[in-house]
């Protein structure tokens, strides 16, 4: 309703063979129509230190997502580099997707793609991305998840798990292992 100012929290920690990935993404909504995110990251890098990213995000939803209905939306974002290095732009990559959900048996079952770009401003390249996965109700308050997702350069990754809605559509833990096609044992 307008008026209303809703925030968003989104953050997660990635554990990896050797290093730790931290996310965080706070995010809010202070029109209705427009969902505003800005978030950081603390990352492994390639010489054993650590290193941080930002991330500046716009997203909207044109249509909402209803039992047996669908949606649809769009994002755009760019990723910061927290301190660049030499011969690196603040601006490390720019992209946008929009996302498409439909929904099956009463929300029992949603599915969800999305297609997008980014451009990688230090490489020069393009490359399109690509994400679909499901959520399948197991009881009122858990929930089967899976995704692949990826783009045109390299092979994709995959997850499945379990979330649970401890606060229903308030809070919730997801709990997913996965890796990238083909690499099962060096990227899980």
């Amino acid at each position: 309703p307008a008026g209303i100012i809703a925030a968003v929290f989104i953050g997660w920690q990635k554990i990896n063979r050797g290093s730790r990935e931290r996310w965080a993404f706070p995010a809010c909504n202070p029109t209705g129509a427009l969902e505003i995110t800005l978030g950081g990251n603390d990352l492994p890098d390639d010489m054993g230190a650590r290193a941080n990213e930002f991330v500046l995000q716009g997203k909207t939803v044109f249509r909402q997502l209803e039992p047996n209905s669908y949606a649809y939306g769009l994002a755009v974002g760019t990723y910061l580099r927290g301190d660049p290095g030499p011969g690196q732009e603040r601006i490390k990559t720019v992209y946008f997707y929009a996302p498409v959900s439909k929904s099956f048996l009463d929300d029992r079952i949603v599915a969800h793609v999305n297609l997008g770009a980014q451009h990688e401003r230090d490489a020069g390249r393009n490359s399109w991305t690509w994400g679909a996965g499901a959520e399948v109700s197991l009881a009122s308050n858990l929930y089967l998840i899976a995704e692949s997702y990826g783009d045109d350069r390299a092979r994709p990754f995959y997850q499945a798990g379990l979330r649970w809605w401890l606060v229903p559509n308030r809070f919730q833990i997801d709990a997913t292992l996965g890796a990238q096609s083909g690499d099962i044992g060096a990227t899980r």
